[in-house]
């Protein structure tokens, strides 16, 4: 992989930090300067920066992915040479020892000539005085035949000294090109293996603090929730707002039909239902309190449009989404049970006139239909 191509990664996932550090959510605000509303507003947002750390790290993921195979390809390479080299060295030492005990014996060879060209010198093994020492003719045949033979091994043992010194010598050079060719391509595999590491521990790294980011937000999220439970048991008691029965009635009289669910959907969580009319238009009709309680939020909320969000003081919030018109009931406002809290609409992300209706407990959403039969 190219230095160039390195760098341009490097500098992207820079570029993700920064961003994933702009959109770590702000501090939490004083519990005594804040209503319910003002707290569920910081909670979606704290909810909206996890989500977007979350998809950052996701998009890390994605990104690194080719890196991290190329990277375990790499590291493959790397031990296979490596047991490559392994095996080579043991061959090289063996072959070491070999050459050692070849060098020796090559010695030994060398000192047997060296005496035996002494002993010819000191004899002098001419065929004057070989025919001069025989007793007979057949004498002087055998001495000579003799001599000739001796001459004949000891030119023997000279060409196979001769030989095992070429011999060592062309397996000592092969050797040395055979391990010096191994660690070359070693050094290569290791090299290319350490650059795309860089980007990987890159990649790392920036996961590392993008999981810190959101490990902050999620503890923000706990802190906001802890204090919206703080700030509804306060509004409950001091600002005369009503308290729920905790028995829900349907928000929507006469219209049942779910258009969605509560669950995944379209790769994220739907927090609530959608609900319509089974035989007609579902466009203005009314919308009633589930249960008594105060009004927390009330205004064009995002995603969902027209809103109307009531705290029934027991630890539940019911959210009412993509009103037609915003709601008469103003943020503070007692809310009795049944009544009329506005129309249904299509504002806000919407494909078609619908009430999204939610349940929460607690700060947490769950399934509407668990509270009716």
């Amino acid at each position: 992989m190219s230095s160039v191509r390195c760098k341009r990664l490097l500098s992207l996932l820079t570029v993700g930090v920064l961003l994933a550090v702009l959109t770590v959510a702000a501090p939490l605000p004083s519990a005594s300067a804040k209503s319910v509303a003002e707290y569920q507003s910081a909670l979606e947002a704290a909810k909206a920066n996890a989500n977007a750390v979350k998809a950052k790290i996701a998009a890390l993921k994605k990104q690194n992915a080719p890196y991290e195979e190329q990277l375990a390809a790499l590291q493959a390479q790397v031990d296979a040479v490596q047991k490559e080299i392994d095996l080579h060295e043991e061959q090289i030492r063996q072959c070491r020892a070999t050459v050692q005990e070849r060098t020796e014996q090559l010695a030994s060879s060398k000192e047997n000539l060296k005496r035996r060209l002494v002993a010819i010198y000191t004899a002098g093994n001419s065929k004057l005085s070989i025919l001069l020492s025989a007793e007979d003719y057949g004498d002087y045949l055998a001495k000579s035949e003799l001599s000739a033979s001796v001459s004949r091994h000891d030119s023997e043992m000279i060409t196979a000294i001769l030989d095992a010194i070429a011999e060592l010598e062309l397996a000592q050079e092969q050797l040395k090109a055979s391990e010096d060719e191994i660690l070359v391509k070693k050094a290569e595999l290791v090299a290319a293996y350490a650059e795309v590491n860089k980007t990987v521990s890159a990649y790392n790294k920036q996961v590392n603090a993008l999981n810190k980011d959101l490990a902050a937000i999620q503890k923000e999220e706990a802190d906001i929730q802890a204090a919206i439970k703080r700030a509804q048991t306060s509004a409950a008691t001091t600002s005369g707002g009503k308290t729920g029965t905790g028995q829900f009635i349907w928000p929507l009289p006469g219209c049942y039909k779910i258009s969605s669910g509560f669950g995944a959907r379209w790769g994220r969580q739907h927090t609530g239902v959608d609900i319509i009319s089974a035989s007609e238009g579902v466009l203005g009709k009314p919308i009633v309190a589930a249960d008594s309680g105060t009004v927390i939020l009330s205004k064009y909320y995002s995603g969902y449009g027209n809103c109307i969000m009531i705290d029934h003081g027991n630890g539940y919030v019911t959210l009412y989404g993509h009103m037609r018109y915003l709601s008469s009931y103003g943020v503070g406002a007692s809310v009795t049970k049944g009544a009329t809290i506005g129309y249904v609409g299509a504002t806000g992300n919407v494909t078609g006139p619908h009430l999204h209706f939610e349940i929460r407990k607690n700060g947490t959403a769950t399934n509407p239909l668990n509270y009716y039969n």
